[in-house]
């Protein structure tokens, strides 16, 4: 299971996204930018957890399963931001690789034996969303047609139906689970 993200780093303008954000209540003229603001190390250390931390796992993995002749299942964490575009610049784009990438190896591994999924969490109560602004938390909770974040152990659930037998027929597939707040 690929597992590993982040959705922030040093010098990806989130910072003055936010502050752009907040004035937006007192001036809804307020532009809130965040590319413009991104530099490229901020840019880099996001995709580089979040996308290149997957693959490197997966390759890991696969040269196991390779040597050992052995089938298996991998599981990469995607996140609906992925599909919606809602959320960090750098974030959105390296979950959309990953989903690109689960699709990609699922074609190449399955003559292997090998399945390769995705679950699409929605917002999860983790912490990757404690920093974020308590009026964005409610936000995002209120978007939720359950009107609350998943927990953690909602996630895990898709993830080991995946990871089972139960799932024998599943490659390629994506399970979205984030009660209701975007379709995919």
């Amino acid at each position: 299971v690929n597992n590993a993200g982040i959705g922030s780093a040093p010098g990806d303008g989130m910072d003055k996204y936010y502050a752009a954000q907040a004035a937006q209540a007192n001036d809804p003229s307020t532009p809130v930018d965040q590319t413009i603001h991104c530099e490229d190390q901020g840019w880099a250390r996001v995709l580089d957890v979040t996308l290149n931390g997957a693959f490197r796992c997966t390759r890991a993995a696969v040269r196991l399963m390779a040597e050992q002749g052995i089938g298996g299942s991998i599981i990469n964490i995607g996140s609906t931001a992925a599909l919606a575009g809602n959320g960090p610049i750098p974030y959105c784009t390296a979950k959309a690789a990953v989903l690109g990438m689960t699709r990609a190896q699922a074609v190449e591994l399955a003559p292997r034996g090998i399945r390769v999924n995705a679950v699409n969490p929605g917002a999860t109560e983790t912490p990757i969303y404690a920093p974020l602004p308590q009026e964005i938390k409610d936000k995002v909770a209120a978007d939720s047609l359950l009107k609350r974040l998943a927990t953690p152990d909602e996630v895990a659930g898709a993830v080991a139906f995946l990871a089972s037998d139960d799932a024998s027929y599943a490659t390629g597939s994506t399970v979205t689970v984030n009660g209701g707040a975007y379709f995919s």
